[in-house]
Order: C-alpha cells, then structure tokens, then sequence
C-alpha cells in the first residue's frame, strides 16, 4: 500500500538533473522561437503544444490526484548536499513529472512507494524511455544513467564491470530500442564532453549545456557529436569561436569549425553506416534551407559548375 507523502520531503534524484522536462522543453522552443527564421512559426507551435500538454496535466493532477505513486529512496548522509534543508529526506527516482505537477497546483501529498536503493538506476533508465525523445536522446539519457558503458568503452576494455556485463553497448541499445550505431555515438558525445584532454576541458565545460540541450530539443545526435568536435578541433589550435563583442559571434571561427567538421565527415563517408549518412543528410539539408534564398541560390549554381 502506498503512503501519502507530503511533497516538501522530496527531491528529484541528482542523476535527473540533467534530463530535461516537460517544461523545459517548452521554454527551450519559445527560446528558438524569438530567432529562427522562417521555422519560427514550428517552434512556436511545438512550444505552445508542450505548454497546453504541461497545464492539462498539472490541471489533471488538481482534479483528480495523483493515481500512479511515485518511487522513492532515502537520502542517506553521504548524498546528502551542505545546503539541502533538513526536512527533505527521500530522492525521487520516478515521478518528477508528478512531483512537480503536484508543487505548481497546490497538492500538498502525493502517493509514493519507497524502493530498494540498489535498483535506483534501472528504475530511471526505464522512466525514462516513456518519454517520447528522439533515438539519439534516447541513447545519450541511457548513458547518462549507465556511465559505465561509455567509459569502459573509452578505454579499451571489453566492459569489464560488473554494471557493463550487465548492460555493454549493444544490449543497451537493443533495451531501449535504439541501433548500436547510435548508441556508440551517444557514448562519444558522453566522453567527450565528460572526460575532454584537458587541453579542451574548459571549452566542452562551457559547450555542455548547448550540445546536451540540442540533443534533448531533438538535434541528431550525429550532428551534436560532429559540431562538439569541430569545438574541440578548434579549441585545441587555440581559435575557439568566442565571442567578439556583445552578443556579436565570431562568425568567421564559426565559418572554420563548421568546415572542419563537414570535411572530416566527407572524408569519412564510404565508411558510415547507411543510418548515419542519412541523420547527417537531413541534417546538412536542414542547414542548407535556412540560408537566404539568394544565397541558397548562389550555393547550388557554385555547385554546379564543372570543377
């Protein structure tokens, strides 16, 4: 039977953190929206949709309650930050949606059921993939909650732990239904922007929030991995694209990090898989028809002509 808990005595789990919400999502289109060309019209249409999505469940949960208890481990003293106040005493490891619904409209107890702490990780790995994120999401929010398997990876080893004997690369992937070439790459994105030489270490810190909200926002997560390389290629010859002046870029070290990176993809491409060159296809037509149509234009008749 569950318990009602009284929803100041809780906190979503740190390994959460990053794994955007509902909300968030929506703030994220409306932010796209003040500045995307002719494709402001979508984002503020997937904006208001997240938004109507967001207050009908909040008003659900109003109405009606919660109906599906939360699952729920004790802080012990170890996890326990400095600055946490003291009557917050369990993590919440499914629910945050719930939880937060329950804060915005007044609903002071919500059911919950505490869980074992050793099964923490597979209980969000699984609330997870209920979302409906894109693959490369997916893959990358896999790994957020199983480093393991990146890391491993990284090294060399044949997943050598007992957490990536359990769950290595392909039966990661096949759990959340995602191909193995996705999940690699999911792995890349998570070392490079977790574990950087340290000659790039300050500019994959400041990148971070940009390339893992590109990927929750539904960004390929081959062109996310692509673009932080050319950031980490350009970091490390000591151009990174800062910026000139206030909210002026340096569009010409822009210029080179994203030729770098089309180039090295080009140089590559007999050796991608077929899902690959597909996610960058779409992606670099995506690019490509948000130039201005003159410019469009000039591009193809360049193209055109014989070398």
């Amino acid at each position: 039977m569950s318990e009602q808990v009284f929803v100041g005595s809780l906190a979503p789990h740190p390994m959460l953190e990053r794994i955007v919400m509902l909300p968030d999502l929506a703030r994220r289109e409306e932010f796209q929206a003040k500045d995307a060309g002719k494709d402001r019209a979508k984002h503020s249409e997937k904006a208001e949709e997240l938004n109507l999505e967001w207050q009908a469940f909040v008003a659900d949960v109003v109405e009606r309650g919660v109906r599906e208890p939360l699952k729920i481990v004790p802080i012990t003293a170890d996890e326990r930050p400095a600055d946490m106040p003291g009557r917050i005493t369990h993590w919440v490891v499914d629910g945050r949606h719930r939880l937060q619904a329950a804060i915005e409209g007044g609903v002071g107890f919500v059911p919950a059921d505490e869980v074992p702490s050793d099964s923490i990780t597979d209980i969000i790995l699984s609330a997870v993939t209920r979302r409906h994120f894109s693959k490369g999401a997916l893959a990358y929010l896999a790994i957020l909650t199983r480093p393991a398997t990146a890391t491993a990876r990284k090294a060399g080893r044949p997943n050598n732990s007992a957490l990536d004997a359990e769950l290595p690369v392909a039966a990661l992937a096949k759990r959340i239904g995602v191909s193995a070439r996705i999940m690699e790459a999911a792995c890349e994105l998570y070392r490079a922007l977790e574990n950087p030489k340290p000659s790039v270490a300050a500019e994959m810190a400041r990148i971070k929030p940009e390339a893992e909200a590109a990927v929750f926002g539904g960004a390929g997560i081959a062109r996310v991995l692509g673009w932080v390389r050319g950031r980490e290629t350009l970091a490390e010859s000591g151009s990174s694209p800062v910026s000139t002046g206030r909210n002026a870029p340096n569009y010409q070290a822009l210029g080179r990090s994203s030729l770098v990176t089309m180039t090295n993809v080009i140089r590559s491409w007999g050796t991608l898989e077929e899902e690959t060159r597909e996610e960058l296809f779409e992606g670099y037509v995506d690019a490509f028809r948000s130039l201005p149509p003159q410019t469009l234009e000039s591009l193809i008749l360049k193209l055109s002509e014989p070398k």
